[in-house]
């Protein structure tokens, strides 16, 4: 988890991109020493020198494991550990359920462990996770890189409108920056105006909230896309706050 960071206003940020590639870039011979071995996709694994973004796909589906879980899903100690694990979560690949597997440059030279397919429900039961989120997960770690999903059909998941909603960034916790002494009152009185600030802004929000909790009724409007939804009592007793890609309405 060290190298996942949170900002002073509780924005996630991924660190360490010692072992990243440029993109885009056909003249230079592709290596498969790239990404951390924790996160580096099984075609990679294999000796793959012809790659593609599904490789990155595959490490948002390692760093959304880690998240659930709380703890590095994949944490291998050398290569062929990393394909050990790989294969005791997913099962052992062959070119049934991964398309050109055999024709990759180090597939006799692994040694594949004969494990079969362990449901993800499995390694995933305490975190209660909902079959769409079960379904992201799964289209992300996925052997094939071509029936991985890509970032559009990830970021269409069911999953980002499961609930509770993502919190709109004016609400995610806070702290100061500084660690010093010496910048540590300042940033402590700022941090108390952010808090003030979105109070003040979400105030209006409360009351009418307030409102509908009298009587008067309120209907609220989600965007995402060409999507419009309807939100009617049911919905609002959330927190207040939607995804990120989302804008809302009140009416």
């Amino acid at each position: 988890m060290s190298n996942l960071l949170l900002t002073s206003k509780g924005i996630l940020k991924i660190a360490d991109f010692g072992l990243a590639r440029k993109f885009g870039t056909p003249s230079k011979p592709m290596t498969p020493k790239v990404v951390t071995l924790w996160y580096r996709a099984p075609e990679v694994l294999f000796g793959e020198k012809v790659y593609t973004t599904a490789i990155d796909m595959w490490s948002v589906g390692c760093i959304f494991g880690e998240l659930l879980l709380t703890q590095p899903l994949l944490p291998g100690k050398i290569e062929q550990h990393q394909i050990e694990l790989i294969c005791k979560l997913l099962g052992t690949p062959n070119d049934r359920i991964w398309s050109g597997l055999s024709s990759l440059p180090l597939f006799k030279a692994i040694t594949l462990p004969a494990v079969p397919y362990e449901d993800f429900h499995k390694r995933f039961e305490r975190c209660k996770l909902t079959e769409n989120a079960m379904a992201l997960l799964k289209g992300l770690l996925t052997y094939g890189p071509r029936a991985r999903l890509d970032v559009k059909s990830a970021l269409d998941s069911q999953w980002f409108w499961d609930r509770p909603p993502a919190s709109a960034p004016i609400l995610l916790p806070t702290f100061p920056e500084g660690r010093n002494e010496g910048a540590y009152d300042s940033n402590v009185k700022a941090y108390q105006r952010r808090k003030e600030e979105r109070q003040q802004e979400f105030g209006g929000i409360r009351g009418l909230r307030n409102n509908f909790a009298e009587g008067k009724g309120m209907v609220v409007e989600r965007r995402i896309g060409s999507k419009r939804f309807r939100d009617d009592e049911s919905d609002l007793n959330l927190e207040l706050g939607e995804p990120p890609v989302q804008h809302f309405r009140l009416s």
